[in-house]
């Protein structure tokens, strides 16, 4: 556990720090049923639908200065990154195993150190840090970009059929994979100039009716459903079709619009989600 890299906030610890992280566990966690209690009408009991609980956190954290001063220094940071959130987005909480970096967003809750050691400069602190949002993600957002389908190749021409177009598409659909176990949300932004722009995601597709100029987008974010043009919301855009999200494993990814311009693009993110 010693070798364990985390960072709390902009706070890094483990090797190679002042914070040897002795106890971390992210991957605790408990159910609530929202419809759970006795069966009216019959035997035993029913259940409703079930969730992830608030997921808790609790870490072991021995801080190491070289005297009573030095520890106070060193504690004062730790406090900082264990500090409440006034104002401001959840903290993010990393941690690596092996290769792989992961992520969690939530708020410190509890730092308790064990101060009777403190004139040694070497400091055992209970902390504890509680994720609303109770799933595990990767630390890299992935991202892909797209710009409108074009064709190469084949008749330029209109032909009577049947005929055999020999063409080629290009750009406007890509291979997009969730390597976790739950489905991921998706964050779209769709840059100008564009008309009518859709995307289609794993079956589902959401198409804006409206067009987006040069210089202009629109930031897309399908799991809390919101849109924003230019970083506002506008009453005149409508949103139709399905909120598109990505399921665990590998899924098509496609981008299309009323007509084509060699400058559209969407841009697509995700992170892994266990």
């Amino acid at each position: 556990m010693e070798s364990l890299q985390v960072q709390v906030g902009d706070l890094p610890m483990g090797h190679g720090t002042s914070y040897v992280v002795t106890d971390f566990n992210p991957w605790n966690r408990t159910v609530r049923a929202s419809g759970e209690g006795d069966n009216p009408w019959g035997h035993g009991g029913y259940s409703g639908a079930e969730w992830l609980a608030t997921a808790v956190v609790n870490m072991g954290i021995h801080v190491i200065g070289e005297n009573e001063a030095d520890w106070m220094t060193k504690h004062f940071a730790l406090m900082q990154a264990f500090a409440p959130v006034e104002t401001g987005p959840d903290v993010e909480l990393h941690w690596a195993i092996g290769d792989i970096e992961y992520m969690m967003r939530g708020r410190p809750r509890m730092l308790n150190p064990r101060v009777r050691n403190m004139r040694t400069g070497k400091v055992l602190a209970s902390a504890s840090f509680v994720a609303l949002d109770p799933l595990i993600y990767s630390a890299e957002l992935h991202e892909v970009t797209l710009g409108l389908p074009r064709w190469s190749g084949g008749l330029e021409v209109p032909v009577k059929v049947p005929v055999s177009l020999d063409a080629t598409l290009s750009d406007g659909v890509a291979t997009v994979t969730n390597a976790g176990m739950r489905t991921a949300r998706v964050l779209l932004r769709f840059d100008g100039p564009v008309s009518r722009p859709a995307v289609t995601l794993a079956g589902a597709t959401l198409a804006l009716d409206l067009d987006i100029p040069a210089g202009h987008w629109v930031d897309v974010d399908t799991l809390d459903r919101t849109v924003l043009y230019d970083g506002h919301i506008s009453r005149l855009m409508d949103a139709r079709g399905s909120w598109p999200v990505l399921p665990p494993g590998s899924h098509e990814l496609r981008f299309t619009a009323r007509r084509f311009d060699p400058d559209a693009a969407l841009t697509v993110r995700w992170r892994d989600t266990y």
